[in-house]
């Protein structure tokens, strides 16, 4: 009789031969983990979108930069008010002086050491830079500010810090609060395990977890976030293997630029280098002992312990830290006492909100060169013209604004929008781009895309073709009703603003006063290809509709487009395309691509300097002149007003000291409104103007082709041949010549208000209208 094997036996042999497969998958599963995080956490690279940095300030003697305004730039880049100044990111404020330890910074340009630095102002303004042995310093940068980040959606974003470089109490602190004995154990910590599991039976409640330091990393690194036992097995074989290949240090380093530590919009931000410099504006090395505390105690709870949502929670979890880290002898009871009565100290910039339109243009201007995966995780480093400080007052100027207009108008509280663009006159350098009244990123960039009817802005353009066909400022145009035919035998008849005619006058006030009737006929009769090549040629690349009403501004332009426009007219006729980037850099500092200013000469200087002088008449005393009278005269604003047909959008284009400023307000739906260029946008050019613009040193010297001008409100039609009268235009010599009853300096001129001069009607109603 065969032997049969009794069921346990055969039970016995199933299990045994279940327990060896087991054993030799257990013992695969193991080597292929161990190849595996070997594998990738060596070739692990942390993706690291592009950075976007602003202009930096720039602290030159001499200039028109105020001690407010440099304080502003302190409290924005986290520098910090002490009484004495000891180290990088420290400053001290005097009577008229500021003591600063500004930081080191690798410029695209070349590298710049921290250094202390004494500031002296007189006025208000920066008149003397100081080393810390009280020798002259012509010029010193602040490190720039960070902007944002060019990133796809939901992205990662972190900088990258060495463990090293990371505050020593950051680190003792962290290990202290999170996996005290991080040093001790081989991945997986029994006692942490028991001591969690003990306080969780405690409180009825998951308290507490049981993972290491360097199980949290493989989770963050390799797994899922799923809570199950398999998770959790792999995640310990995982944490064990990396700890018998990687030593401490590198785990550490690894941790602290791996963890998430808050959300901010789309961007999840990881590691305690971007956490420092969202939270409190300033690098990782510089956070105080409560700010340290701070960021290791959002670990529990990124979104519960926020101190932007629960700073009262925040504030208690923070403290939990410190008493921690104090009865773990990583800070001593002084600190721990100084700490603890340390207020929250956020930094004021948080969120970057005021930048979004800005880094909308920034992005556009490089996809040109850059394909967006190279933008998204190369880690490029975007160096730009953007001014932080014009970009905060311009948003602040626009809310403030068009919350007047409501209520003055008694338009509906916040249904004006509005846009603006900023730029140095000169290079075409953008400073700053606001796309609505309220900066929402990915939101609708009026600045860019909103296109409208510009109405009365392309007059000087007009008056630039007709000066180039031989006709100059005191040209006579006929402001009589005009009738335009076209070739479908339908009627153009354009009419003034007021609808009066005012017959025969000289093109300055044909400009000076915007009359449409003037300007249409001026238009005809130079030839409308002349008017939409004059446009074309100043920096306008789409194609303009061919019908006479272009003439008056009835076409669709962005605030960009003008910008673009008036930057030569009011640059001395250079042509230079608006840019927002300067340079880009590898992270090591390699410079990949430098952006220069590329200038053309679009219009001829003297009759450059012709018009510029037209546009400041007119905003001297035309439809501007609310900007002649609130600026400061060393600023010499010039610039035109426009409207468009039904009043439906508000427009100013025009200069000011050093800035190009372009301001558009109306409605997304486009309803009539009781403003005009003057009443509207001309009011929130100039409050901002009177924040951020900056004379210039360009000497007023007038072209040798070119004569001075001059005559007083009251006889508009009595020129002197000079500059001594309150209103003046530079004109072409014979044209001064023979228009000029008088010269400046004459014996025989007559006294304004004599019997000789002559009242103007209209002028005397636009006084009395301003």
């Amino acid at each position: 009789m065969p032997y049969k094997p009794s069921r346990w036996r055969q039970a016995g042999r199933i299990l045994l031969k279940l327990a060896v497969v087991g054993l030799v998958l257990g013992v695969a599963l193991v080597v292929y983990l161990d190849f595996y995080v070997r594998a990738r956490f060596n070739e692990h690279t942390w993706s690291v979108p592009a950075r976007v940095y602003g202009a930096p300030l720039e602290l030159r003697a001499g200039g028109e930069l105020e001690m407010n305004e440099v304080l502003w730039w302190l409290d924005r880049m986290g520098y910090r008010p002490v009484p004495e100044v000891a180290g990088p990111g420290d400053y001290r404020v005097g009577v008229n002086d500021i003591e600063l330890f500004t930081r080191a910074y690798d410029f695209w340009d070349g590298a710049e050491s921290a250094r202390q630095l004494r500031l002296h102002f007189s006025g208000e303004r920066l008149t003397r830079l100081e080393d810390r042995h009280g020798e002259r310093v012509m010029s010193a940068r602040l490190a720039p500010p960070s902007l944002g980040h060019i990133s796809p959606v939901h992205a990662e974003d972190r900088v990258i810090e060495r463990l090293e470089s990371m505050p020593p109490t950051l680190v003792a602190g962290l290990v202290a609060v999170e996996d005290r004995r991080f040093f001790q154990h081989r991945g997986v910590s029994l006692v942490g395990i028991g001591r969690a599991l003990q306080a969780n039976l405690r409180s009825r409640r998951v308290e507490q977890g049981g993972s290491t330091l360097t199980q949290q990393l493989i989770k963050n690194m390799f797994l899922t976030a799923d809570q199950s036992l398999w998770r959790k097995g792999i995640e310990a074989i995982m944490a064990v293997q990396l700890e018998l290949h990687v030593d401490k240090e590198t785990i550490l380093e690894a941790y602290m630029n791996e963890v998430f530590i808050a959300q901010d919009g789309t961007r999840s931000i990881h590691g305690f280098g971007l956490a420092a410099q969202h939270f409190y504006g300033r690098p990782l090395n510089e956070t105080s002992l409560a700010q340290q505390a701070m960021l290791i105690g959002m670990l529990r709870g990124p979104t519960f312990y926020s101190p932007v949502r629960n700073p009262e929670r925040a504030m208690a979890r923070r403290n939990l830290v410190l008493d921690v880290m104090h009865e773990q002898g990583v800070i001593t009871a002084n600190q721990h006492a100084q700490a603890r009565r340390e207020g929250l100290r956020l930094n004021p910039g948080m969120g970057q909100g005021p930048h979004a339109a800005a880094l909308d243009l920034v992005r556009r201007q490089l996809r040109l060169w850059y394909r967006e995966e190279v933008l998204s995780h190369d880690g490029l480093h975007i160096h730009t013209t953007i001014d932080i400080y014009a970009q905060d007052r311009a948003q602040a100027a626009m809310t403030r604004q068009l919350s007047a207009l409501e209520q003055q108008y008694g338009i509906a509280a916040g249904s004006l929008q509005g846009a603006l663009i900023l730029a140095d006159r000169s290079t075409g350098a953008v400073r700053a781009v606001i796309g609505g009244r309220n900066s929402i990123p990915g939101g609708f960039n009026r600045a860019l895309d909103a296109r409208r009817p510009v109405g009365s802005l392309l007059k000087p353009p007009l008056y630039l073709a007709a000066m180039e066909s031989g006709q100059h400022w005191l040209t006579p145009v006929d402001d009589s009703p005009v009738i335009v035919v076209g070739r479908d035998g339908s009627e153009w008849t354009p009419t003034n603003f007021d609808l009066n005619s005012n017959g025969e006058v000289p093109m300055w006030e044909a400009l000076a006063l915007s009359y449409n009737q003037a300007a249409a006929r001026a238009g005809m009769e130079l030839g409308l290809g002349e008017v939409l090549d004059s446009i074309e040629r100043l920096g306008y690349s789409r194609q303009l509709p061919v019908f006479p009403s272009v003439i008056l501004g009835a076409v669709d332009m962005s605030p960009y487009d003008i910008a673009q426009i008036y930057q030569p007219m009011v640059s001395g006729g250079y042509l230079s395309p608006l840019t927002s980037i300067v340079a880009v850099t590898e992270p090591d500092g390699r410079v990949l691509g430098q952006f220069r200013v590329r200038e053309q000469t679009v219009i001829d200087g003297a009759m450059a300097q012709s018009l510029r002088s037209g546009l400041a008449l007119t905003a001297q005393a035309g439809t501007g002149a609310h900007a002649g009278r609130s600026l400061a005269p060393e600023l010499k604003p010039a610039g035109k007003t426009g409207t468009s047909d039904g009043q439906r959008d508000s427009w100013f284009a025009g200069e000011a000291g050093h800035l190009l400023g372009v301001v558009w307000i109306g409605t997304d739906d486009n309803q009539a409104l009781p403003l005009t260029g003057s009443t509207g946008s001309l009011r929130l050019w100039t409050d901002l103007m009177a924040e951020v613009a900056r004379p210039t040193l360009e000497p007023d010297i007038l072209h040798s082709s070119l004569r001075w001008i001059s005559w007083h409100p009251d006889s508009p039609g009595d020129y002197w041949l000079g500059d001594c009268q309150t209103l003046r235009l530079a004109v072409r010599a014979d044209a001064a010549m023979e228009s000029a009853r008088y010269r400046c300096g004459d014996d025989n001129r007559p006294q304004q208000g004599s019997p000789e001069t002559e009242s103007n009607g209209r002028w005397q109603w636009l006084r009395r209208w301003f």
